[in-house]
């Protein structure tokens, strides 16, 4: 089978390649490694990050016309709205439907829809200006988060409190890439958790409830562990919540990472993506479930029914964490180097241990994921075990960093 894969989740390259498929590649020049050189593709094109998709679309109307694509595959909503057009105009099928994609993508269509079927009661505008914002406050007491109206990474997150000085936030928010237009949205009381979940013709499947560590000065994710420590009675309303909540958002197909805030009145919806969950947490899923979420998305984008693969009920086999790492320096440093790595990775728990930074890398203010210095992954006897063993892991980390010049 020839497969038009666009997008950056090697993983599932390397999936298709061991299934025999010929693999055209497209991915943004941003992402691009030396070593893609080196895999079996049969064709490899690289688009500028700010590309339109008439660019894509032209050059694989061409590859189809010589050797016709048989099906699309991509792991990652960066590039699914490529992946959809591409999809319709060879007449093939393709998990994700621009309705649902549009719809997770831009959190304040979400929160209308979920707004609408009564799922939902977050106060919440969307602002396209500094004076949209600074009136909204003025109309509404209370502690607010302010966020990109399409965002990841955790950039652009913003606490607001209505009785600060607006205008000093908005400058910090600015620095962190907060842009307009954005969403306000009142500040949700409680725990926070991550559902994956996997879904066919309409039915879903919930494989894991995550658990959350955060820096709650700047939201920057820290740490998931799985299963997530919560009673039987959270569980299924989490559960139930999720999958209604997936429905109305029609995302009937592949797998989706939702984020809920556990409040007193039950779970409430931070944003969905139509996408596994990033963080290393496909991993942590075929650690604690046995089930392979880069393989399901695969087959399913391949055409096979795969939902009878994933049991009903959520299962437990294990416990893992990852564990984040990102220590706070003068904005004029620089990372030069890692040492202890072959030593944090000796225990069996330990999975693996990984620096996210490069030599010559700014080791200034942590303001998104992207700032984030190494992780570990671990596995354990229980949750909390596998969460020591993660930060054990990343103590026995040296980091170098040199100061530039200012």
């Amino acid at each position: 089978m020839r497969v038009l894969v666009l997008g950056s989740v090697r993983p599932a390259h390397r999936y298709l390649e061991r299934l025999g498929h010929d693999v055209a590649l497209f991915m943004f020049k941003s992402e691009i490694k030396p070593d893609d050189v080196t895999h079996c593709y049969s064709d490899i094109h690289i688009f500028d990050d700010e590309c339109q998709l008439d660019s894509l679309l032209d050059i694989a109307k061409v590859m189809h016309a010589n050797n016709p694509f048989h099906a699309v595959c991509c792991l990652h909503d960066n590039m699914q709205h490529f992946s959809i057009a591409i999809a319709e105009a060879f007449q093939l099928q393709f998990p994700v439907t621009a309705h649902s994609l549009e719809t997770s993508i831009c959190k304040y269509k979400t929160r209308q829809l979920l707004k609408t079927s009564r799922l939902d009661n977050t106060l919440c505008e969307q602002v396209n200006c500094y004076e949209e914002l600074a009136q909204f406050i003025e109309e509404h007491a209370g502690e607010f988060i302010l966020k990109p109206l399409q965002g990841t990474g955790s950039a652009g997150i913003q606490r607001i409190n209505s009785r600060v000085f607006l205008a000093d936030v908005i400058t910090q928010w600015q620095s962190n890439k907060g842009q307009f237009p954005a969403i306000i949205e009142q500040f949700l009381v409680g725990e926070e958790y991550s559902i994956e979940c996997f879904s066919e013709s309409g039915q879903h499947r919930v494989l894991a409830i995550t658990e959350k560590l955060k820096d709650e000065s700047n939201f920057v994710e820290l740490g998931h562990a799985m299963p997530a420590a919560i009673t039987t009675e959270q569980e299924a309303a989490i559960i139930d919540f999720i999958k209604t909540v997936l429905t109305v958002l029609q995302v009937d197909n592949g797998p989706s990472h939702s984020e809920v805030i556990l409040t007193s009145e039950g779970p409430q919806l931070i944003e969905t993506h139509t996408r596994m969950g990033g963080d290393n947490i496909a991993d942590l899923v075929e650690l604690t479930t046995g089930l392979n979420l880069i393989e399901l998305t695969v087959d399913q984008s391949l055409g096979e029914f795969v939902l009878d693969r994933i049991p009903q009920d959520l299962p437990k086999k294990g416990y893992a964490a990852v564990r984040y790492i990102a220590p706070v320096f003068n904005q004029n440093t620089c990372f030069e180097s890692c040492h202890g790595i072959a030593q944090a990775e000796q225990p069996k728990h330990v999975k693996f241990v990984k620096v996210l930074k490069k030599q010559g890398d700014d080791m200034g203010l942590v303001r998104h994921s992207y700032d984030r210095t190494a992780m570990a992954l671990c596995q354990g006897d229980s949750l909390a075990h596998a969460c020591q063993n993660a930060t054990d892991a990343l103590k026995q980390l040296q980091l170098h960093v040199s100061w530039k010049n200012s």
